[in-house]
């Protein structure tokens, strides 16, 4: 092998040590420029607005064969719903684990529950909770969950038929501002069989009567998919209240004016992507309970460029505000 002259192993050296200058100079350099601050993410500054606006919502559970199309709709109208109408308070019906997961990702100023809890418990249990779990409340971060609940309205009394028992979430909410007083919030979705539907309608006062037991400062809303307009009589009696001297003098008013509907024009919340209303009255409702007012409840007809519609259900909104409220 031929030995390395000293001028060849000068020369390396020097190629080395001007390489270690150039990082240095370049690392200098970098550590001289002005950093950026990236902002740190914080809730929006709190509301003292005496209202607060309120939305229900059957969003349709994405089904296999519903194609990827129908979620790509989805997932470009919901969340400009949800921007223009600015709702405080969002009760979702037939929302399944993955809806949740990405409106919860991008709804970044609500929380939501119930939460699904996946395979954790094993195969049967994630089966049966994300059942437990598609009527989802989403909440703005005015509010702070205090108490929750959610399951079968007759956990007792379960129907051979699965698809006839009905499901409820429920919220206690607090206004971070103490503006508004605490709220209790009941979302469901009832079955489309009458006499089950008529049960589970007046079990729902028992059910929200319980909670404010413990909050008995709290007022109600009750909202959901109903599958029954207020002509079918013995659903929605029972959904008003009281059914029995149980219930005390607890009653809930809906919150649409009929007497507004346009003559001749057919008012159904449901219709079934294509924009025609299907019934003649809406069946998605939002009931209030005593101590509120509230303006009458709007269907939104809301759809995309190309007459896509992102459920088969037309949003309900209303916005609600304490009575004989002082500042």
């Amino acid at each position: 092998m031929k030995p390395t002259s000293a001028a060849g192993f000068t020369r390396r050296w020097a190629l080395l040590l001007i390489a270690l200058l150039a990082a240095g100079g370049l690392l200098w350099w970098f550590l001289q420029k002005p950093r950026i601050a990236v902002p740190v993410k914080q809730n929006p500054p709190l509301s003292r607005s005496l209202n607060v606006r309120v939305m229900t919502f059957n969003v349709n559970m994405i089904e296999p064969t519903a194609g990827a199309q129908r979620w790509h709709i989805q997932q470009r109208l919901l969340p400009k719903i949800l921007a223009i109408w600015k709702p405080d308070l969002i009760g979702l019906q037939a929302c399944t684990p993955v809806q949740t997961a990405w409106l919860a990702d991008h709804l970044r100023n609500y929380r939501h529950y119930p939460v699904p809890h996946g395979l954790a418990g094993g195969l049967f249990s994630a089966i049966s909770g994300a059942i437990a779990t598609w009527n989802q409340i989403f909440y703005s971060t005015r509010f702070t969950k205090v108490a929750a609940a959610h399951g079968l309205i007759r956990p007792g009394d379960l129907r051979n038929d699965a698809t006839e028992n009905a499901y409820y979430s429920l919220v206690v909410l607090r206004d971070r501002a103490g503006t508004l007083p605490d709220i209790i919030l009941l979302d469901t979705h009832l079955r489309h069989g009458n006499p089950n539907a008529a049960v589970d309608a007046g079990l729902l006062h028992h059910i929200v009567l319980n909670w404010r037991q413990k909050f008995p400062k709290a007022l109600s809303i009750a909202l959901g998919d109903m599958n029954h307009t207020r002509t079918d009589v013995p659903v929605y009696s029972r959904l008003i209240g009281p059914v029995s001297h149980l219930a005390g003098d607890h009653r809930w008013s809906d919150t649409f004016d009929y007497t507004l509907r346009p003559t001749g024009h057919v008012g159904g919340s449901v219709q079934y992507f294509v924009g025609r209303p299907g019934l003649p009255w809406p069946s998605d409702l939002i009931f209030a309970g005593p101590g509120w007012t509230w303006t009458p409840a709007n269907i939104i007809r809301f759809h995309g460029p190309h007459g896509n519609y992102p459920s088969d259900h037309f949003p309900v909104f209303t916005v609600l505000r304490q009575r004989n409220k002082i500042r």
